[in-house]
């Protein structure tokens, strides 16, 4: 048995007493199937050719009642497998979403978006409907094929047994195109992520697109792949074409030959009119499932790649929780960082990280891009494991206290602000329901958004997309009442007034300012302006920290910060003289 099969069975496994309850059906159904050629043999042999009327009624109740209960029994039988196929494409989208939900921040970095969503949505929604094929066709063909041949072999031998050997030439040469479904489908399925991340650059990237006037480039690029997307799909459809034709051939030269050697079987009386009649049925009735066994089969090679790409994801190395406490941790007292070293590849980003953060104070973290900073805050964060040192929270290693629980003491402010598609409510509450709306309310209130929020029609039930006009530093603002309304011991801002304009940096900054005290304050930032009066700066350079201390403390030492400090206030000066000069 191949992988991708027992992939396919262990997926079965959960539903077994209702595959067991459709498989009942399924037998009902085939016996339906066999009695009807013989209701056939019957009519003619005993009814027709002996011109016996009598005999007439019995065969078509016969008929009767097989053709009234048959789609009853086939009803109940699809409906089974429907709901056992729903669930388990249900049962495997959920468990790719929470693979990738549960992934290392590495993972996003690693693979694109448009992929990640085709695997999640169109996989996922493949794999399902290869699953109902395979349960409602494949089981209930492999019973009417052992049904139907036991009928044939009952009335014929001779002819049931060279009937199987054409049947087996041509299943031998639709199985070998089959393997060229595998790689062709392989094929399809990485141009098909290719599409999705077109689409998705295009859609994120409207405004760059036309903007730089490259709308033509973008189309071009577009419709190469869609060409090749298009001829893999001509390549395949050419080989149902071919297998088609092949299975219509094969149905008239074993017809011809039932019908031929038939006629000369009846006239040795070896045979009856009736019994020739009932083995042409019988043919016509096992050609479907017998090729429709072989798609599947066929369809098994095409979905190798999907459940491979779908295990993929699935078999991702996720995020360590192990060691996850059960409480809330509540910082007490200082953050140690230790000799953190760190490197995505094989040059160092972080080199011998020291910092000591004593609770309640303001910190900056100074430094140009590609400095380490961010770094950083995803070490802290727990995003990346460090490669050597270590991160201490009241003297506990980072490590000990697990991931969730570290990340439940610290609320972050992203550089780049995400909103939910949702309520503002919920945007704040962040889908903590223990965070009522008095509390999402006094956040707004200390953060200064609240008079904002409502005078919108909807207030705090305003959903956030695009018709909704929210201003940078009413983002930001959010964002802070979201980390502020999980009462965190520690807050990290990256770079929280790099997007914005003078007026709301400045408000930002006050707002910053009022929780000094309250918290233990992380802020990462290349304007100095944001950290100037901070207990403690650091500034980094390379992956290394270069100084640290005050504002003057850092001006004495007559290091780096004192250079940017000097550039900083020159780019002020002449901005300042710019504005002036345009004023007058």
């Amino acid at each position: 048995m191949t992988k991708s099969l027992k992939d396919i069975l262990n997926l079965l496994k959960p539903y077994l007493r209702k595959e067991l309850l459709g498989l009942f059906f399924t037998i009902l159904y085939a016996i339906g199937s066999f009695l009807s050629p013989l209701a056939s043999k019957y009519l003619i042999d005993n009814v027709i050719q002996v011109k016996n009327i009598t005999n007439l009624y019995f065969g078509i109740m016969v008929f009767f009642v097989i053709s009234f209960i048959q789609p009853i029994v086939g009803f109940f039988k699809d409906v089974i497998f429907l709901n056992i196929s729903e669930n388990i494409t249900y049962d495997i989208r959920n468990d790719v979403f929470n693979s990738v939900l549960n992934s290392p921040i590495d993972f996003f970095s690693k693979n694109k978006k448009g992929e990640i969503v085709s695997r999640i949505i169109n996989d996922c929604q493949i794999l399902g409907e290869f699953i109902t094929n395979f349960l409602v066709v494949y089981i209930k063909n492999i019973l009417s094929i052992i049904v139907i041949l036991i009928g044939m072999f009952y009335l014929s031998p001779k002819i049931t047994g060279v009937t199987i050997i054409f049947l087996i030439f041509a299943s031998l040469l639709i199985v070998l195109m089959g393997k060229v479904f595998r790689r062709l489908s392989l094929i399809r399925q990485k141009n098909y992520d290719k599409l999705c991340v077109k689409v998705n650059q295009m859609i994120d990237l409207i405004e760059t697109i036309k903007s730089f006037v490259i709308e033509k480039k973008i189309k071009d690029n577009f419709q190469d792949i869609n060409k090749k997307n298009k001829k893999d799909n001509i390549k395949i459809q050419k080989i149902h074409i071919i297998i088609n034709n092949l299975i219509n051939s094969v149905v008239i030269i074993v017809l011809c030959f039932i019908y031929g050697f038939g006629t000369i079987e009846v006239s040795k009386n070896n045979l009856t009119i009736g019994t020739v009649v009932a083995l042409g049925v019988y043919f016509q009735m096992i050609i479907q499932p017998i090729f429709e066994v072989i798609n599947n089969h066929i369809s098994l090679e095409k979905i190798v790649p999907v459940l491979n790409r779908i295990n993929e994801f699935t078999n991702i190395k996720l995020e360590d929780f192990e060691n996850d406490i059960n409480h809330k941790v509540v910082i007490y007292n200082d953050i140690d960082i230790q000799d953190v070293s760190f490197s995505y590849n094989d040059s160092w980003n972080l080199e011998y990280i020291n910092m000591h953060i004593q609770k309640g104070n303001l910190i900056g973290i100074l430094g140009q891009a590609g400095s380490g900073k961010s770094t950083l805050v995803n070490i802290i964060l727990g995003f990346y494991e460090p490669k050597k040192g270590t991160i201490l929270l009241d003297g506990i290693s980072t490590n000990d206290l697990g991931k969730h629980s570290v990340r439940q003491a610290i609320g972050y402010v992203p550089q780049n602000i995400q909103l939910f598609n949702d309520s503002i409510r919920e945007n704040i509450r962040c889908y903590n329901d223990k965070i009522d709306d008095e509390d999402i309310m006094q956040v707004c209130k200390k953060t200064g958004i609240h008079e904002f929020i409502m005078s919108l029609d909807k207030g705090y039930d305003t959903i956030i997309n695009e018709k909704i006009n929210i201003s940078g530093g009413q983002k930001q603002m959010i964002a802070i009442s979201r980390a502020l309304a999980k009462d965190p011991s520690i807050l990290i801002f990256d770079e929280p007034t790099s997007a914005l304009d003078p007026k709301n940096e400045k408000e930002i900054t006050s707002l910053i300012s009022s929780l000094r005290g309250k918290y233990t304050l992380i802020i990462i930032t290349h304007n100095i302006s944001t950290v100037y009066n901070a207990d403690n700066i650091f500034v980094l350079d390379k992956g290394k920290v270069l100084e640290n201390g005050t504002h003057d403390e850092l001006i004495s030492k007559n290091g780096m910060y004192k250079k940017m400090f000097q550039y900083s206030k020159k780019l002020k000066g002449e901005k300042r003289n710019e504005a002036i000069s345009k004023a007058t």
